[in-house]
């Protein structure tokens, strides 16, 4: 039985973290109330009475908007002596309800200032820990950007540190969440990338597509439209997979990419434009109201112009969660009413700032 549930999120978006899962939360029948701070980096939903493993499934990763990660808890927040965290943090996972048969475990921190100042303890704290549960008869391995579960029901063990004396414990189920500890996507920015919004679009390809879908979805024999592409950045991430792009921008693009032979240059209105043919992606990540880019969107996929598409929606500064649960029944709405199978996704990525991005693609 789980009494709350924690999200990262990126620091500054802890309200509209919170309205999400307060959101969540009302759809599957939790009463509760959220908890936040500002600028934290994540966010608790308690429950006014202990949830079941339904919690899983009720916030499942890839389904919210602004959690980065996100775990069930086992209880309230711990406090602990600095003199032997330990001890009191084994004796509460061995105490705690239900059967825990996690397999991965990670002492984690949030994503802030705050929470950064506490990364190197928790590496460091990962193997005293490790060794206790162990001993308890919890055999875990430590969870990395390498670890790969073998089974697909498969707990995390999360020891979410708030500072060096409180503690949040809980569980995740592996594949409803992040692919990543704590949501976070280690990518190398490419030396020959024109722009570094490229790792947006390619966190994007990673987040949305399972590794088949990459496969089949971005092959050299797919076509794609960038629209405001200048100067490349997301142009590049399908010129590095040999994909055949028009790039639509009244602006320069990158003499690079230009000297592949790959791209070929519009310098028409993205609003305005149509391919002459159906294309396999259209991606566009152009600074315009996001309503009008999200109708823009709608346009091509109900002409059937492109079979996936991926969008960015400039966030105001203001009302963000308002805009954006507008937007998204907005989609679904005429998605809906395309008569079309559909997936449709949105993420506040690791690499996103004021923005969240969209995915609109065939189911399954």
């Amino acid at each position: 039985m789980f009494s709350g549930v924690l999200a990262t999120c990126r620091p500054g978006f802890e309200k509209e973290c919170a309205a999400e899962l307060s959101e969540r939360a009302a759809q599957f029948g939790f009463s509760g109330y959220p908890q936040t701070q500002p600028d934290s980096g994540f966010c608790v939903f308690h429950f006014h009475e202990p949830v079941n493993a339904r919690c899983f499934e009720a916030f499942e990763w890839k389904s919210l908007i602004f959690a980065r990660s996100v775990f069930c808890l086992l209880g309230r927040q711990i406090e602990v002596p600095e003199d032997d965290r330990v001890t009191p943090l084994v004796k509460f996972v061995k105490e705690a309800p239900g059967k825990l048969k996690p397999i991965a475990l990670l002492v984690e921190s949030p994503d802030s200032d705050a929470g950064r100042e506490l990364s190197a303890f928790c590496r460091s704290f990962s193997k005293p820990l490790h060794a206790a549960l162990v001993k308890l008869g919890i055999n875990t391995r430590f969870w990395d950007d390498e670890f790969v579960s073998p089974d697909t029901d498969a707990q995390c063990l999360h020891v979410f540190f708030l500072n060096y004396q409180r503690v949040y414990l809980g569980v995740s189920i592996m594949r409803l969440g992040s692919p990543w500890p704590r949501g976070i996507v280690r990518l190398k920015f490419p030396a020959d990338a024109p722009s570094r919004s490229t790792l947006k679009l390619e966190e994007a390809f990673l987040t949305f597509l399972n590794e088949d879908e990459r496969a089949a979805a971005l092959s050299p024999s797919r076509r794609a439209v960038d629209l405001g592409a200048c100067p490349g950045g997301w142009t590049y991430q399908f010129v590095r997979r040999g994909i055949r792009t028009m790039a639509v921008d009244n602006g320069a693009m990158d003499e690079r990419l230009m000297e592949t032979g790959l791209v070929e240059h519009l310098k028409v209105d993205g609003f305005k434009f149509s391919p002459p043919r159906p294309v396999d992606w259209m991606v566009c990540d152009m600074v315009e109201q996001p309503k009008r880019v999200a109708e823009l969107a709608l346009n091509w996929w109900q002409a059937q112009s492109a079979r996936r598409l991926i969008f960015n929606l400039k966030l105001p500064m203001k009302k963000r969660w308002n805009e954006v649960s507008e937007i998204r029944t907005v989609l679904d709405e005429h998605l809906k009413n395309s008569g079309r199978s559909y997936r449709l996704l949105m993420k506040h990525l690791y690499h996103d700032r004021e923005e969240i991005t969209v995915y609109i693609g065939p189911h399954g």
